[in-house]
């Protein structure tokens, strides 16, 4: 009985062997196809990346907030939402020029106020003010959930996001 069944496997196993398609890795016309499709695949990849240097600017008013913490601590900082004005982003795909100096600068104001030398900052922002608030609600309701965290909220009184001083920033 073991042996029909094993004869049966194996039947099965080469007949659906002789169905499938075999790629041979030394066909040339094989090699070709293969590196058609990495090229596909390297195109599509380099499309999505936001390519900011040649990119066309424009300025609006973006609404933003910023949130810092450390890893060792249990504080986190969370800056109210504010709205800048005059921010430049790119046309094709929104992305804020110098956000890492708007990150830098929350970083250095905590430093200064709170005494925060090591804290991890980012900044989220948008130009639709309702979709900033949901992803500011978001954040706040993680944090919150979090009993080990505690929130300390910095009003708009104490911190506002500026401009960086560039000499190319009217450009």
């Amino acid at each position: 009985m073991k042996r029909i069944y094993t004869l049966l496997i194996l039947l099965l196993s080469v007949c659906t062997l002789a169905q499938a398609q075999v790629v041979d890795p030394e066909d040339p016309s094989e090699k070709s196809g293969m590196a058609t499709m990495k090229r596909r695949d390297k195109a599509a990849k380099q499309e999505e990346k936001i390519n900011t240097k040649n990119a066309d600017w424009y300025t609006s008013t973006v609404y933003m907030f910023a949130v810092s913490s450390q890893f060792g601590d249990s504080i986190v900082y969370v800056s109210e939402l504010m709205p800048v004005e005059n921010v430049q982003l790119t046309k094709k795909y929104d992305y804020l020029k110098f956000r890492s100096e708007f990150t830098y600068y929350f970083k250095q104001y905590l430093a200064d106020n709170y005494g925060c030398e090591k804290q991890t900052c980012a900044v989220f922002f948008d130009k639709n003010k309702k979709k900033l608030n949901k992803r500011y609600d978001k954040v706040m309701k993680r944090y919150k959930a979090d009993k080990a965290k505690k929130v300390n909220i910095i009003p708009q009184s104490g911190f506002t996001f500026k401009l960086p001083e560039y000499p190319n920033l009217a450009q």
